[in-house]
């Protein structure tokens, strides 16, 4: 899983554009726990930051995912603090609520099926509000509920291995395969199929000729390992699903620039 993927810190302008989905999973998890854990506390998700994803190195060198929010304001208001182990809402119980109990907020929202059918990121009815207004091309709430799941649970892998009985990715493959066929409306004439051995993962050729092929996968995934498991070659290039479902054009002129 693509955990550690992403740029952090002070890299605006040097950002590596394939690392911006996982960038936006962690940004989309951390959203979902401020807007959780206020609601619980009875107040509004504007008492806390939502501040940017970072990686910690722990003091025996393992480098781990770090989600971070604080109280809005100045000298804290001691909301923050409600989220600790040994409090009320601890932080690993919440988490816990947000990816498996069906009758809480999100899960309960966000799985009503005209919302489902009509949001294929983040909408005001899930994610967006005004005060994160500026994160809203970022926001997604089946990557963020991933990226929750992967922390909360080691051995998840977001459909790598074929498994898409969780939640928010369980109408993965359905999503992929419509990408992929909207690339026909780019590169008339293009072929649309999917990995040998692996219906659930498709693939589209990057021109005419069907030497070179774009392979759609879910964001968290490591390509490396995917490609390597199923046998691709140097001719197939990855693609992640959140790359390809909001700046299409870029992507497909970068797949093809890479595997000329």
């Amino acid at each position: 899983m693509r955990l550690l993927d992403m740029d952090v810190g002070l890299s605006m302008g040097r950002r590596e554009p394939t690392r911006t989905s996982v960038r936006a999973a962690a940004i989309s998890a951390t959203e979902i726990l401020v807007q959780r854990a206020a609601l619980d506390l009875d107040i509004a998700p504007e008492e806390f930051d939502a501040l940017a994803p970072n990686i910690m190195v722990t003091a025996t060198g393992e480098r781990l995912p770090y989600l971070q929010l604080s109280d809005a304001l100045p000298n804290g208001s001691g909301f923050c603090r409600h989220l600790l182990g040994d409090s009320t809402i601890p932080v690993s119980v919440l988490i816990k609520s947000i990816l498996d109990e069906t009758n809480e907020w999100p899960r309960r929202e966000f799985a009503v099926e005209a919302h489902r059918r009509s949001c294929g990121s983040s909408c005001y009815r899930c994610l967006q509000r005004y005060n994160n207004r500026n994160f809203h091309g970022l926001l997604d709430w089946r990557l963020g509920l991933a990226y929750l799941r992967a922390i909360a649970d080691p051995s998840y892998e977001a459909g790598f291995d074929g498994d898409y009985g969780c939640f928010e990715v369980s109408d993965w493959v359905a999503s992929a395969m419509d990408l992929a066929e909207q690339t026909k409306t780019f590169i008339p004439g293009n072929t649309v199929a999917h990995a040998k051995g692996r219906p659930d993962i498709p693939t589209f050729s990057l021109d005419n000729s069907r030497g070179r092929w774009g392979v759609v996968v879910h964001p968290l995934w490591d390509a490396r390992k995917l490609f390597d498991r199923v046998g691709l070659d140097r001719t197939h290039i990855a693609i992640d699903s959140f790359e390809l479902a909001r700046r299409p054009l870029h992507v497909l002129q970068r797949a093809r620039a890479a595997v000329r």
